[in-house]
C-alpha cells in the first residue's frame, strides 16, 4: 500500500508532526479516533539506530494493552499506523521515566529482534568505522561487559520519544527495537547529548537519583558509564558528518560526561572544530 493508498484509506487532512531525523509523521482522524501515520525518510541510518519495520510492528503487537506503547492499527508497505497517544511531551519527570523502563525491561520479548551486545565500546567502534574523523578512538575506554540479563529494549528511548499520560510515561517511535542489556536503553535516555538535542539540560545528580530509585537498580559503575558515553559520542560524530551541526554541542556534552566518568585518560581529546 502506497502513501496515496493510505490517503484514500485515511481520508481528510493529515497534520504533520515532528518525526525527528528518521521518519515523516502525520496525525489523521480515522476509525473513530485519531491515528498516527509514520513513513521512513530517505537517507543513511546510524549504525546505532537501525530501522526495523518488522521488529517495530512485532513489538507494538506484543505490547498491546500494556500502556507502554501506542496501539498498533495497520502495517503497510512504506508506513506504519498506530493510535494517537493523547498526552503531553515528557518534561522532566525522571521518576516516571525510571518506572516505565522498569516495566518495559520486565516484559517478555517477541522473537526475531536484533540483539545488542554487552560491550558498548564494540558498538561505538562499529559507528566510528563509518566516520571520517576517528579522533574519538584516542579516548576509547577499555572493553566492558554490561551486567544483568538480556531484556526487551526500546532501542531509541530519547526524551523526545516519551510522552506523559495520566501521570505515567508512554514510549513512542519504536523503529529500532532490540534485545540486550538494560544499560543500553538507560544510557540513551539519560545521555547529556540526547537531552540537549531535544531542548533540555543534561540530567543532574538529583534527576539521576530519582530515575534509578524508580527503576530499582543502582547506577552503572564508572567503567560502564564511560563506555556508554563513548558509544553515544561516536554516534554524535557520525551525525555531524551527515551535516547535522546540532550534534556538535551534543558531542561536547557527551565527551564532558565521558571525562568525568573515565578520569585523566580522557582529557587529551578536544572535539574537532567545524570544517571549512
Amino acid at each position: 500500500m502506497s502513501l496515496d493508498d493510505l490517503h484514500r484509506r485515511f481520508p481528510g487532512a493529515w497534520q504533520p508532526l515532528d518525526g525527528g531525523l528518521s521518519h515523516h509523521v502525520w496525525r489523521a482522524s480515522a476509525l473513530g479516533g485519531d491515528v498516527v501515520i509514520r513513513a521512513p525518510q530517505e537517507g543513511p541510518t546510524s549504525p546505532l539506530f537501525p530501522r526495523d519495520a518488522e521488529g517495530e510492528w512485532a513489538v507494538l503487537q506484543h505490547l498491546e494493552s500494556t500502556e507502554l506503547a501506542p496501539e498498533p492499527v495497520e502495517r503497510c508497505e512504506g508506513a506504519l499506523v498506530t493510535r494517537y497517544v493523547r498526552g503531553q511531551a515528557w518534561q522532566g519527570d525522571f521518576a516516571a521515566a525510571g518506572a516505565v523502563f522498569r516495566k518495559l525491561h520486565g516484559m517478555t520479548r517477541p522473537a526475531g529482534l536484533r540483539c545488542i551486545g554487552s560491550d558498548p565500546v564494540e558498538a561505538g567502534r562499529a559507528v566510528l568505522a563509518e566516520c571520517i574523523d576517528t579522533a574519538l578512538v584516542l579516548i576509547a575506554p577499555p572493553p566492558v561487559a554490561s551486567p544483568g540479563p538480556t531484556v526487551l529494549l526500546h532501542g531509541d528511548p530519547t526524551p523526545a520519544n516519551m510522552l506523559m499520560r495520566d501521570g505515567a510515561a508512554v514510549l513512542i517511535d519504536w523503529q529500532c527495537p532490540a534485545v540486550g542489556p538494560a544499560a543500553h536503553d538507560l544510557a540513551l535516555f539519560l545521555s547529556p547529548a540526547m537531552h540537549l538535542l531535544h531542548g533540555g539540560a543534561p540530567p543532574g545528580e538529583e534527576d539521576r537519583a530519582a530515575f534509578f530509585t524508580a527503576y530499582g537498580e543502582p547506577e552503572p559503575d564508572e567503567g560502564l558509564a564511560a563506555a556508554l558515553h563513548w558509544m553515544i559520542a561516536c554516534h554524535c560524530q557520525w551525525r555531524i558528518e551527515q551535516g547535522e551541526e546540532a550534534y556538535r554541542p551534543a558531542l561536547v556534552a557527551e565527551v564532558t560526561a565521558l571525562r568525568r566518568a573515565a578520569g585523566p585518560r580522557s582529557r587529551r581529546l578536544r572535539p574537532a572544530p567545524p570544517r571549512g
